[in-house]
């Protein structure tokens, strides 16, 4: 969460060099990325991925990205994150963020970010899956 604060005091400058990275990768080219950071930390992978998605989802406290993304995005948009590999992966679930502009809470997103994996990708489905049910039988009238 407090990354999230620290992106929001950035310049409009920094903040645009983080959109016009083409994948987590070029991060490491950004100046504002190593502002972000914990002092003591690198610019690894996990932090990379984090700050990738950091312009596209807006912190809502207590809301899982899956349910944010639940009310705009496709399944199948959603299942082409979870069979890409790295870092396709990634750079589809910010196409989805940027036409989506999710509200999740940053704490539990970025923890998933930085651990992004087989089992992350899961749970981001879970969650869709479990908030689409929800929709559904809110929609439901039964006599």
């Amino acid at each position: 969460m407090a990354i999230r604060q620290q992106f929001e005091k950035l310049s409009s400058g920094y903040k645009a060099a983080f959109r016009r990275a083409a994948s987590p990768r070029d991060l490491v080219e950004i100046p504002g990325a190593y502002r972000l950071i914990p002092k003591e930390e690198n610019l690894h992978a996990g932090w990379q991925r984090v700050l990738f998605l950091l312009p596209y989802i807006t912190h809502a406290e207590n809301k899982r990205l899956g349910a944010a993304l639940a009310v705009k995005i496709k399944e199948q948009r959603l299942f082409q994150v979870i069979r890409s590999d790295a870092p396709t992966d990634l750079i589809h679930l910010r196409r989805i963020c940027q036409y989506a502009s999710p509200q999740a809470d940053w704490q539990m997103v970025g923890e998933m970010l930085f651990y992004w994996g087989k089992g992350q990708k899961t749970r981001l489905v879970e969650d869709y899956l479990n908030a689409l049910r929800r929709q559904s039988s809110s929609t439901d009238f039964t006599d």
